[in-house]
């Protein structure tokens, strides 16, 4: 069992320089620190994500010590009311942790925080493993209803054993992939899909795994899987997977060393954070051929406001596709990434700036530029279906 131990913060909202282009939100919240669900593979174990409240950089000590921000929703009252700047934009819960990890059945931080943002009208993304989520279903429609409201289920696995290994403490695939099928069926207006992610080497990347994993979100009625991106290793987080693949996949270490570029020590890690680059590639290929199989949307689709910000946030979510298609397949993609986070980022409605003035203020490649305003003249025309060229 967890050691729950309750602590006072002085913040609880973190804002994000640039909008996350995968899963969309501007801002951040853990409602705890340390997760018991405790995966094995988890990057929050490692120093980039160093637990300030944790005596010492154990990580088994992540799974064990959890500590419950008190008074989150009385925090987060304060920052809202108080602050000028905050645009209502998407608030992820989850990152660090698991929002909806055992704590919750005792504490109830996620949902004090889900009804503070629901009286604000801020959209939320959820991003979980349990299926403690159900319990503020109705909440989350509530939110869905009146802005947005996501809730995306990590399976990296569809296999119940190896599914043991990665996260034993998860509700096991199938009850996973439950509960995207039951939000589909009675709360439609949520958005609902499985996180494919990480892509773990040999435990998680085989073509009839894969298959099946995207075959059971097909029949789960999820509105999109997003994958991408093999596993991190690092530091200390690194030690703690390999030594737990040592103990139960003996068999898969050397795939490892080639893969990251080191040589197995117990106590140190000198390898690579992210696997080979031509095996990430051949990878995504697949990928992308199995999601066109079963004819799933490989993006969330995204929360779009009714300000100002409209046309840009719909004009940069196409972009962003194109990135993430180019990115993982290979491609020419900085330019694409960049030129969206400029777009979403500016601070009136491009259909109101004249070329030169889109020229100037945003910054972007010749080739980027003729196809976006060609997009802008057709939106102005009220053509907003049309699709977006690109000559990039």
């Amino acid at each position: 069992m967890p050691n729950f131990k309750e602590q006072t913060y002085k913040s609880i909202l973190n804002r994000k320089k640039w909008i996350d282009n995968w899963f969309w939100d501007r801002y951040s919240i853990n409602p705890y620190s340390g997760c018991s669900i405790g995966c094995v593979y988890c990057d929050a174990r490692s120093q980039k994500y160093r637990n300030p409240d944790a005596p010492q950089l154990d990580p088994a000590a992540f799974e064990q010590d959890i500590f419950i921000k008190k008074g989150a929703e009385e925090i987060l009252e304060k920052k809202l009311a108080s602050s000028r700047s905050l645009e209502k934009d998407v608030v992820a819960l989850s990152g660090k942790t698991d929002c909806y990890q055992p704590a919750e059945k005792v504490f109830r931080n996620t949902r004090k925080l889900l009804q503070v943002l629901q009286r604000e009208s801020f959209p939320v993304h959820i991003v979980t493993k349990s299926n403690l989520v159900l319990d503020d279903v109705a909440l989350l429609q509530s939110i869905a209803q009146e802005t947005w409201a996501a809730v995306s289920v990590t399976i990296t696995t569809a296999d119940a054993k190896k599914s043991k290994f990665l996260d034993n403490k998860a509700a096991n695939p199938s009850k996973r992939f439950k509960i995207v099928e039951t939000i589909k069926k009675n709360f439609p207006e949520i958005k609902s899909g499985i996180l494919a992610i990480p892509l773990v080497p040999g435990l998680a990347d085989d073509p009839k795994d894969l298959d099946s994993l995207f075959a059971k979100t097909k029949d789960s009625g999820a509105d999109y899987i997003l994958f991408g991106g093999g596993m991190t290793l690092r530091d200390q987080q690194a030690l703690w997977f390999l030594e737990n693949l040592k103990n139960e996949f003996p068999e898969l270490l050397p795939l490892y060393e080639k893969l990251y570029r080191f040589r197995y020590r117990p106590t140190q890690y000198k390898g690579q954070m992210a696997p080979d680059g031509k095996y990430l590639l051949e990878k995504h290929h697949l990928l992308f051929e199995i999601a066109k199989k079963y004819q799933l949307p490989i993006r969330i689709p995204r929360y779009i406001p009714d300000d100002y910000r409209n046309n840009n946030y719909r004009l940069a979510e196409e972009l962003f596709k194109e990135a993430y298609t180019r990115q993982m397949l290979g491609g020419d993609w900085h330019g694409l990434f960049w030129g969206a986070h400029n777009i979403q980022n500016f601070n009136s409605d491009i259909l109101t700036l004249s070329e030169e003035e889109r020229s100037t203020a945003l910054n972007l490649k010749e080739g980027l530029l003729e196809g976006i305003n060609e997009w802008v003249d057709r939106n102005a025309k009220g053509r907003e279906g049309d699709q977006l060229w690109l000559k990039f």
